[in-house]
């Protein structure tokens, strides 16, 4: 599992999802409440247009409507309310640093089958190392790093029986928002995620000083 999150204060209400740390907006509940009863082909090209859109690979989204309201047969009012939704909900997610096992788990619980939520959570699955790197991207591009921390440890249990012994690491970057605020960005890595994002930075790096230099 690759995950990010940015960390908030403790919960005071405890919600049965990983999204929201309350209830769900209503627009969202009803907004998935069509999503659920896409068919797979359209279902799929509206998480694929999401999870690019929040990945960096795509950014008109809502450019794209009229394009993908004739691909999922949607209007294009009631689908500029869904794909809004849709956004928040893949970003609460990041957030919260979701497995797909636990994306499935709150698709469920809004409604999708158990079938479609699998697709969407292998979606995410295949997409998340994009989507994590996207969006610490996009924090360090306009926040200043103050602090950097990092431990190992080895999964002792877990939902997911294929993570228990596992080895990951977990790092924590401290940036400056202004004002005398700090926020965190936490990144948790199995070890060859981290071997991948530590060669996706190095390139990075290299670009960085090849264009500047």
């Amino acid at each position: 599992r690759f995950s990010s999150h940015i960390t908030t204060h403790p919960h005071k209400e405890m919600s049965k999802f990983r999204f929201t740390t309350g209830e769900p907006p209503q627009q969202l509940v009803t907004d998935f409440q069509r999503i659920k009863d896409l068919d797979d082909n359209a279902l799929s090209t509206l998480v694929d247009a999401v999870l690019s859109f929040l990945s960096g690979q795509n950014n008109d989204l809502m450019d794209q409507i009229p394009e993908l309201s004739a691909a999922v047969r949607i209007s294009e009012g009631p689908l500029r309310n869904i794909l809004q939704s849709t956004v928040f909900f893949f970003k609460g997610e990041m957030r919260a640093s979701a497995s797909p096992v636990f994306v499935r788990d709150d698709l469920i619980g809004l409604g999708l089958s158990e079938a479609k939520a699998n697709a969407v959570a292998a979606r995410w699955k295949k997409m998340f190392l994009q989507l994590s790197r996207s969006a610490i991207g996009q924090a360090l591009s306009i926040n200043q790093i103050v602090d950097m921390q990092w431990k190992f440890g080895v999964t002792a249990s877990s939902s997911e029986s294929a993570r228990v012994g596992a080895s990951y690491l977990q790092l924590k970057i401290v940036l400056d928002k202004g004002d005398n605020t700090t926020e965190d960005v936490c990144l948790e890595l199995t070890l060859p995620q981290f071997y991948e994002f530590f060669a996706e930075m190095q390139k990075a790096k290299a670009n960085l000083e090849y264009f500047t230099g």
